[in-house]
């Protein structure tokens, strides 16, 4: 799951969390547009907003793998929940198609960089204790099965619960 650049290996969390990055950085320069400030059309349904919730669980981790040298146990969480990620990164993209249409690329960009960003700030402000709860985290999220994963996602973080562009 690595792939070269310039002679060297990135792995999934060093891909996701430049695109992350990436789009950090060009929503920093960049205003809303009318249909951010109206909000969506409608909000999650409860799979919607599972999916929603695993992203921010995924974020955390990502956030962790670089702040708290946790890329091995990333590398871990991602492969042996690729496909429950994979399908919750497809509904995620459903529900923001339906709730922002035309703009929902960008929408969806904004939501996975205010995630990864909110992460981002605790990380700072706090890297030990950070770092100590994410290690609990991927510890537990680990002896999980796909619906405990599902289950647990819901409970913590609670960045999305915040972010402008959603409604669950």
């Amino acid at each position: 799951m690595s792939y070269q650049k310039k002679g060297q290996r990135l792995s999934v969390w060093a891909r996701g969390f430049a695109g992350a990055l990436a789009l950090a950085a060009v929503s920093v320069t960049s205003v809303p547009g009318e249909a951010f400030a109206k909000g969506p059309s409608r909000c999650a349904n409860k799979t919607e907003a599972s999916a929603l919730h695993m992203r921010s669980l995924q974020n955390h981790l990502m956030v962790a793998a670089l702040s708290c040298d946790k890329r091995n146990e990333y590398d871990a969480f991602v492969t042996r929940f690729n496909k429950t990620l994979s399908n919750s990164g497809k509904t995620m993209k459903q529900y923001f198609q339906g709730a922002w249409g035309k703009s929902s690329s960008s929408q969806l960009d904004n939501y996975v960089t205010y995630i990864a960003n909110r992460v981002s700030v605790q990380s700072l402000d706090n890297r030990v204790s950070f770092c100590n709860a994410a290690n609990d985290i991927i510890q537990h999220v680990m002896k999980l099965d796909d619906a405990g994963l599902a289950s647990y996602s819901a409970t913590l973080p609670k960045e999305n619960t915040e972010a402008p562009q959603v409604c669950l």
